[in-house]
């Protein structure tokens, strides 16, 4: 019997394929855990939705069947364009699913939706968004509570094992300046062709490094993005076969979307929208009870009598994905716990 191939046979764009493939991983985790139960309080954008349980995993699993359509079969618009319809109703009803690969692949999606027919513009803007995203993550990483929180407390003590009277006579804590600064740089590198194949080899060995650093052979630290970083590093070798050189229409574009990004980040924002990633400066929201949570004990501290866990850790462990870094969204989740759980204090630090 002859089986006819052809209709797996695709001239579709192989990262429209490969995002669907990895973003169906995201979506089994987030479904493994929700099936298993919550208890960390949803936060609908729009007040007025009453929160069902099974709406969130309903939600999930229609987003992964459609990405296993446009995975398997050819890539096609309207399966695109209900696949973002349903994230956005995902995320108004639970922000917490906006998550950094979450917003990634929606505006990559968008882009493939309106640009399908002009390749060459939608390669050209995945090049800048790219290029923006190692921009802006690398600029939210330029203060001191970079330094402290993520070079000196995860890389240097936790990972390396290096003790702080070592750093202190070393001088290795302002080293950590390297890290955004070398990230800004491959960023920019991006958006000339020169430097753009140096500047693709070294962001795979960063995402291979920030592997090494957070996965099983590390800290084994936010499992979620694991399956992101290796994404990033098909996602990085594919733009660069990709890409093509500008039009001055996708230049005056870049800057335009790269001051946008620089203002909102100039006015404080710490939003997953400008890829506020590891910077060391996110608000934490401090759980406090009088008798341990019905939690992993092993993401409590008993102190005084009183049970302690970080909310953000509360979230990844229940759910496997952290609370996201905005202020109001925290004092929503507080408010929210208050609610839902009346003899639990909190603190937002």
């Amino acid at each position: 019997m002859n089986i006819d191939y052809s209709i797996f046979i695709k001239r579709d764009n192989p990262l429209i394929k490969v995002i669907s493939f990895f973003w169906i991983i995201a979506k089994v985790i987030l479904l493994t855990k929700l099936m298993n139960g919550r208890q960390i309080p949803a936060v609908p954008l729009l007040s007025f939705l009453p929160f069902q349980f099974e709406i969130p995993i309903v939600l999930l699993f229609t987003g992964t069947l459609l990405l296993i359509s446009l995975l398997i079969f050819k890539v096609k618009p309207h399966i695109i364009l209900l696949l973002i319809l349903n994230e956005v109703i995902l995320i108004l009803y639970d922000y917490i699913f906006l998550q950094p690969w979450e917003f990634l692949y929606l505006i990559t999606f968008l882009f493939y939706f309106i640009y399908n027919n002009k390749i060459n513009i939608f390669n050209n803007l995945i090049n800048s968004v790219l290029a923006l995203l190692y921009i802006s993550a690398g600029l939210h990483k330029l203060n001191r509570d970079f330094l402290h929180n993520v070079w000196q407390k995860m890389i240097l003590n936790n990972y390396f094992h290096i003790t702080d009277s070592v750093i202190i006579s070393y001088k290795l804590f302002f080293i950590g300046l390297l890290i955004p600064l070398i990230e800004i740089a491959l960023g920019v590198g991006l958006l000339f062709s020169k430097q753009k194949k140096l500047g693709t080899i070294l962001l795979v060995l960063m995402h291979l490094l920030i592997l090494l650093f957070i996965g099983p052979l590390g800290l084994n630290y936010n499992s979620m993005v694991w399956p992101w970083n290796i994404a990033m590093i098909f996602i990085l070798v594919i733009n660069y076969y990709n890409h093509t050189i500008k039009s001055k229409t996708i230049s005056n574009l870049t800057l335009t979307m790269g001051l946008f990004l620089t203002l909102l980040i100039a006015t404080g924002t710490k939003s997953y929208l400008t890829f506020n990633l590891y910077s060391g400066k996110n608000p934490r929201l401090i759980v406090q009870s009088k008798k341990p949570l019905l939690l992993n004990n092993s993401i409590q501290i008993k102190y005084n009598g009183i049970w302690y866990v970080d909310a953000i850790i509360w979230a990844q462990d229940d759910i496997g994905i952290p609370l996201c870094p905005e202020t109001w969204y925290i004092k929503k989740v507080k408010d929210k716990i208050a609610e839902q759980y009346p003899n639990i204090s909190t603190e937002i630090r």
